[in-house]
């Protein structure tokens, strides 16, 4: 039987190297063959974690060297000539954190098993021990709970288990809450304005909402683990814990903090629709190349949908605040052309090439499976509801298929979700699904939360399903524009993309254009839109404009601008039948939206950020 153990220890964080020990025991064979995962699960791009392995050598049981041969990237194979049992050693330089890469710096360290410890070839069903040692002072929080009389280490029951429990270390900040019975553990590496006196009891409501939600607790504790930073935002789910990265800074305005509750809710989410409830495609993983599904806007885009939903129910935000966050996603979806270029199964299938790699063109041609898929979820919430009269919704889709696959963790095929939103509201959702997920076309946003009493705009003029772009400018003074997407670069205004059917597309005008002057006038980045929509539409200006160190004369003709904001409102004159479908899909009585702010959360004047221990991970 073979028996795999790793110690991974974080001693040379000076140097951002982990330094990784891999016991290997009860071999038989010529060559033991180790890989290093290409991928990590919930995060669909190619990054070949071995490319950052260094001095990687092997001894026998006696301590006498062993010949290494690397096969291919990623692919070590050791001769055993007749030894049952090898010990790796090896280096893991580690300075680029994101939610789904290693880091080591003498303030953190963070990886997962699939960034740095190998499976053996053939043997993904074989488990392993890992044991982390960390520099004095340190505390180490794992996505796993700890092996008892063990300190800072567990065991992994096979391979797809360990490459998806991450660990995270150095002085962190540590609370706890129960729910639904079982432990959960919070833990913050980074110094921030969070506290956690607030966070605990909001997310301990998140938590017993999507408990509820779902029926079951598939797991015996749960970690949720941040790492506060100056900008960057994201998260990771896994099957025991999630990782989540948010803005130092971001915990203290009612928009940022209830941002961050929705990503929880988002990560915990997955821990029923990803983890274990997941498509067929995926079963088993395929570690060292792209592994294709047509469905991850089910499994990304509607769990974007009942993030917000979620923390909506949980008493955390305002119907007025959904509705906020809903209308930003509509902004988003509705400023990419790409939304009729592409369905949401081919978003899904092209995630490898598309969505984790945009360049330039990616607006014209891409749409994003957890935009749109949200919008997607959100019409078939509605079309369940309103031919049902509310006796079933999309909960019910996603908890029949929990039931039937997530339980038993089986994977499920487009054939099962197509089946499960024809149990749930009629056979005519076939249809709706093959239009909106496999087709191309607008979704008919305004029908739907119009059933709702409410009325989707766009810069104040009412969207039409039919001709979205109606309502991308005022209806009497539409102002002006070039519908390139623009930055700055030394004060003068920088294109990044030119949207397509724009005047800038149309123009010719690239990414990287610098815009320094029009109708021969100096452009200035903080001001150029503002003088541009004073303008008329229709009329022509000349753009001056370096492209690398060619100055060029760009002659273009003024469109309208597109819509820069999009709000739900509530239509006056809404019927009772409106007023009640409302109230049973957002569950709150058809009030006038006044931006109630009750449940803010500010941390208090007297409030130290990063409060003390509440107690061990």
């Amino acid at each position: 039987t073979m028996k795999v153990s790793y110690t991974v220890s974080m001693r040379a964080a000076h140097a951002r190297l982990f330094e990784v020990v891999g016991r290997f025991r009860g071999l038989d064979g010529e060559r033991l063959t180790l890989h290093f995962p290409a991928w990590v699960p919930g995060s669909y791009k190619i990054r070949d974690f071995s490319r950052h392995v260094q001095d990687f050598e092997a001894v026998n049981e006696a301590g006498a060297r062993l010949e290494v041969r690397k096969r291919e990237k990623g692919v070590w194979e050791v001769a055993l000539a007749g030894a049952t049992g090898a010990t790796v050693r090896y280096r893991f330089f580690a300075n680029d954190f994101s939610v789904r890469t290693p880091v080591l710096t003498p303030q953190m360290g963070f990886f997962q098993g699939g960034n740095i410890l190998p499976y053996v070839e053939g043997r993904l069903e074989v488990g392993a021990e890992v044991t982390v040692e960390a520099p004095r002072g340190w505390k180490v929080a794992l996505g796993k709970h700890h092996l008892p009389r063990r300190p800072n280490s567990f065991r992994a029951e096979n391979y797809d288990v360990l490459a998806d429990t991450p660990v995270l270390a150095g002085p962190l900040t540590l609370g706890r809450f129960e729910a639904g019975g079982k432990p959960h553990h919070v833990a913050f590496a980074g110094r921030g304005n969070y506290s956690l006196r607030k966070l605990l009891p909001d997310l301990k409501a998140i938590v017993e909402c999507e408990q509820r939600f779902w029926g079951d607790v598939p797991y015996d504790e749960f970690t949720f683990m941040t790492v506060v930073g100056d900008d960057s935002t994201g998260g990771l789910e896994h099957l025991f814990s999630t990782v989540l990265e948010w803005k130092r800074w971001g915990f203290h305005e009612r928009k940022d903090y209830r941002d961050f509750l929705c990503l929880c809710a988002h990560e915990f989410f997955h821990t029923w629709n990803v983890k274990r409830l997941l498509p067929a495609d995926f079963m088993p993983y395929d570690y060292g190349r792209e592994t294709y599904t047509t469905l991850l806007w089910f499994a990304e885009g509607l769990t974007n949908y009942y993030d917000e939903v979620l923390v909506l129910r949980a008493g955390l935000c305002t119907p007025e605040e959904y509705f906020e966050m809903l209308a930003k996603h509509v902004l988003k979806v509705m400023d990419a052309p790409g939304r009729l270029r592409m369905s949401l199964a081919e978003a899904s299938f092209d995630s490898w090439i598309k969505l984790y790699q945009p360049d330039e063109q990616t607006p014209n041609t891409a749409i994003s499976y957890y935009e749109k898929g949200q919008l997607a979820g959100l019409c078939l919430d509605l079309a369940i509801r309103r031919r049902t009269d509310h006796a079933r919704s999309l909960d019910d889709v996603m908890r029949a298929l929990w039931r039937e696959f997530g339980r038993h963790r089986r994977g499920y095929t487009e054939d099962d979700v197509r089946h499960a939103l024809v149990a749930a509201g009629g056979d005519d959702m076939a249809g709706l699904m093959r239009r909106w997920v496999n087709g191309r076309e607008e979704l008919p946003l305004a029908e739907h939360v119009g059933l709702a009493g409410m009325r989707l705009c766009g810069d104040g003029t009412p969207y039409d399903d039919a001709d979205p772009f109606r309502s991308h400018g005022a209806p009497r003074r539409a102002k002006a524009s070039i519908g390139a997407d623009l930055g700055e670069e030394g004060g003068f205004p920088l294109v990044k993309s030119a949207r397509e059917g724009t005047p800038a597309f149309e123009a010719g005008l690239a990414r990287g254009d610098m815009i320094v002057a029009f109708d021969n006038l100096r452009a200035r980045a903080d001001t150029f839109k503002n003088r541009i929509a004073e303008r008329p539409v229709g009329r022509r200006v000349a753009l001056a404009v370096f492209r690398g160190s060619e100055l060029l004369r760009v002659p273009v003709r003024l469109g309208p601008r597109a819509a820069q904001e999009y709000k739900f409102v509530q239509c006056p004159d809404a019927t009772p039948e409106q007023k009640t479908f409302y109230e049973r899909w957002i569950g709150r009585p058809w009030e006038k939206h006044r931006g109630d702010r009750r449940r803010g959360k500010r941390a208090e004047p007297d409030e130290t950020p990063g409060a003390p221990d509440d107690g061990p991970p």
